[in-house]
């Protein structure tokens, strides 16, 4: 059954649904503020563009908080945030296919802009990223430059100045898109890109220069069906992509070997892999990833040791499929997977185990809209069963929201109205500190 048909014949029941789920999370939040059992996560920042603007708001391990303060960055289409020892850094690219960098001042408590005017083409409008490099607590940015596009260039932030750009050239067309994440365990980094002629590269930053570029797939099926991520125990790195238009791959890399074999992780049936999603788990090497095929969604966990066995889809879900429209995250206070989806209306959501086994669903109302884009991160205190989200709907309202294990989601927090609804124009990042998971009176959050 066509998944519009499904959802109209059962319109009623799905608004009761929506009602009750949203009356019951007030009541949760009323409850847990006046018995002060709410518990305060890792504090972080959020970052997103509003109309003409970037804005940036601080999170305080409960809600947003305190004053939204402009990052001085323009028509926001596309942004990165990373926070890390070494200060707060944010990075954009605009309507006007211009990159830009800006530094959060602690002295001033103002955002200062760094570098404007290196120009990004009509198509890279996710073609840069941003993360942090534990071990040394520097920031590590990463643009596609260069004659044609053919090239990342990454520069580091130590809290003082930016470090002279490194360059490195990626295969021999245009790069569209860029997945970046940074090592839990070194300085190292890797890069997945896609490129205008269909091709996918892995690409490792050393902690000094660009090293083991890897073709992937000379037979890609979409340019957004790539994910990069790191185990979080082994520090192996992972790249996982679409090839082929229907079956998903992953490759594991370390220093010693480079990058190993191909594994061949599901295959959407006609469907093909569209679009992927990476979640790693604190404190072990599991990982887990979400597919969207159309209108299906998969996903796939990684068991830390020898398998992707694990498994699930829920077909004729996803509403939206032009667009990253769903996110995973790990809840692991209980070693569980929290998948978040959109469709006509409410996000919904789900919650399986580590084997794989579905647990419980649920709802959290957005207002008018429909989720275009969202992304979810895990607390990086891994006894707080907390996990963040942010989310993009078809109305260009941009939401934040709060899960906890064992009370479900907050009600939705309302940030801003963005210039679009293709892109992803916002983004967060939770301060590189030692963490402590505490219950805080309903007197000291806001």
């Amino acid at each position: 059954m066509a998944a519009s048909t499904r959802r109209s014949g059962s319109s009623l029941m799905s608004w009761f649904t929506t009602a009750l789920a949203t009356v019951v999370a007030l009541h949760v939040q009323q409850f847990r503020l006046a018995t002060g059992a709410v518990t305060t996560g890792t504090p972080g920042h959020m970052v997103w563009g509003m109309g003409s603007s970037g804005e940036e708001r601080a999170y305080n391990g409960v809600a947003p908080d305190g004053a939204v303060r402009s990052l001085g960055l323009q028509w926001v289409d596309y942004a990165a945030v990373a926070s890390s020892s070494t200060g707060l850094v944010a990075m954009t690219i605009d309507v006007g296919t211009l990159y830009r960098r800006s530094e959060f001042n602690e002295a001033t408590e103002q955002w200062q802009t760094a570098l404007t005017g290196d120009l990004a083409s009509s198509i890279n409008t996710e073609a840069m990223g941003l993360c942090s490099l534990k071990p040394s607590g520097q920031a590590l940015s990463v643009r596609v430059s260069g004659i044609l596009f053919k090239k990342i260039k990454s520069s580091l932030w130590d809290g003082t100045s930016w470090s002279t750009d490194t360059e490195a050239a990626i295969g021999s067309h245009e790069l569209t898109k860029v997945r970046l994440s940074c090592s839990p365990t070194q300085n190292h980094a890797i890069v997945v890109s896609s490129n205008s002629n269909g091709v996918h590269h892995a690409t490792v930053w050393n902690g000094a220069a660009w090293v083991d570029t890897h073709v992937l797939t000379t037979s890609a099926s979409t340019e957004t069906s790539i994910a990069a991520g790191f185990e979080q125990v082994s520090g192996r790195g992972l790249a996982v992509w679409g090839s082929s238009g229907s079956t998903l791959k992953a490759a594991f890399y370390t220093v010693a070997v480079g990058w190993g074999s191909t594994w061949a992780v599901l295959s959407p049936s006609s469907n093909g892999v569209t679009y992927v999603a990476l979640a790693a788990e604190q404190g072990s090497n599991r990982v887990a990833v979400a597919v969207g095929a159309s209108g299906d969604l998969w996903v796939a966990i990684w068991d830390g040791v020898s398998s992707w066995a694990a498994t699930n889809v829920w077909t004729s879900v996803l509403s939206s499929t032009s667009g990253l429209s769903f996110a995973i995250a790990w809840d692991t206070a209980t070693d569980s997977v929290l998948l978040l989806y959109d469709e006509t209306g409410p996000v919904q959501y789900r919650v399986m185990s580590a084997a794989g086994t579905p647990q419980s669903f649920g709802s959290v109302a957005l207002g008018s809209g429909t989720a275009t884009s969202m992304m979810a991160w895990a607390d990086p205190d891994p006894s707080s069963g907390i996990v963040v989200a942010m989310v993009l709907d078809d109305t260009k309202k941009v939401y934040f929201l709060r899960y906890e294990t064992g009370v479900g989601f907050d009600p939705a927090t309302f940030l801003g109205t963005s210039n679009t609804i293709n892109n992803r124009p916002f983004d967060f990042a939770f301060d590189d500190v030692a963490t402590t998971t505490t219950t805080t009176s309903a007197t000291t959050t806001t």
